[in-house]
């Protein structure tokens, strides 16, 4: 989908799906136009439309953590994970802590990696997330950021890179128990990591990180070192993003 025209194979999609169907649109008009927000609500089998957005990036992510409290009510968490937002290189990590969200409800806010956004700062106080962990390293999110957010070292999760990082999340929801390793996924680019967190969600596994035509070492490591436990891996994207060199390096060591 663009941000000013439905795709057709997606209202396609859409319109194969059951009747009564409730769509969340994320993001305000600059991201996703009214035209494409009224071309969704004309679908036949659309029962409603919601958008859920803010002045921002920042803003979004704390209408969305706003919008799962009126969801989930007194069963809404207290655990946030909290991500760099404005640093193209680092936003992957944002990602990498998309899966256990999804499956756990524990929401992502953004913060840039020099300052804490006053819509960020607010909602983690109205919806008392008390219990706060940073994903990523201190290019991502300084000290200064953790220290503004009460996040302890202990709880900044992070790697020297994107792969390590994504690395040292998996192991650190792997022994909270928020995710298993017996299914992993693995993606290089944004918009297949994206798409493939609800799939991920689902099989209850971690998405790890390749490049193009390699597999970083952090990554190769954690495969081996679980290889008892994984029973099945999937990679998301087509040749041109994970050749087929890397799928034949990721079968072999996890088979």
């Amino acid at each position: 989908m663009g941000s000013t025209t439905l795709r057709a194979d997606l209202a396609n999609l859409i319109k194969a799906m059951p009747a009564g169907l409730k769509v969340h649109v994320v993001g305000r008009t600059t991201a996703l136009s009214t035209s494409v927000y009224n071309s969704l609500k004309a679908l036949p089998n659309v029962a409603s439309i919601e958008r859920i957005s803010g002045a921002d990036r920042y803003g979004t992510a704390a209408a969305v953590a706003t919008k799962m409290k009126s969801v989930l009510g007194a069963a809404f968490p207290k655990t946030v994970f909290i991500a760099n937002g404005n640093l193209t290189s680092q936003q992957w990590d944002a990602l990498t802590a998309a899966t256990v969200s999804a499956k756990l409800h524990y929401p992502v806010l953004l913060v840039t990696d020099t300052s804490v956004p006053a819509v960020t700062s607010s909602v983690l106080s109205s919806l008392g997330l008390s219990t706060r962990y940073i994903v990523g390293n201190t290019t991502a999110v300084s000290n200064s950021v953790r220290i503004t957010l009460g996040v302890s070292t202990a709880n900044q999760i992070s790697g020297a890179n994107r792969a390590a990082t994504a690395v040292a999340f998996a192991n650190k929801a792997k022994s909270s128990g928020w995710l298993s390793t017996s299914s992993v996924g693995f993606a290089n680019a944004f918009s297949d990591a994206f798409t493939a967190r609800p799939f991920m969600r689902k099989l209850g596994g971690p998405l790890l990180w390749v490049d193009a035509t390699s597999i970083p070492t952090s990554t190769s490591s954690f495969l081996t070192g679980n290889k008892a436990n994984i029973h099945d891996g999937y990679a998301f994207g087509g040749t041109g993003v994970l050749s087929n060199t890397v799928m034949t390096s990721l079968f072999n060591l996890i088979k």
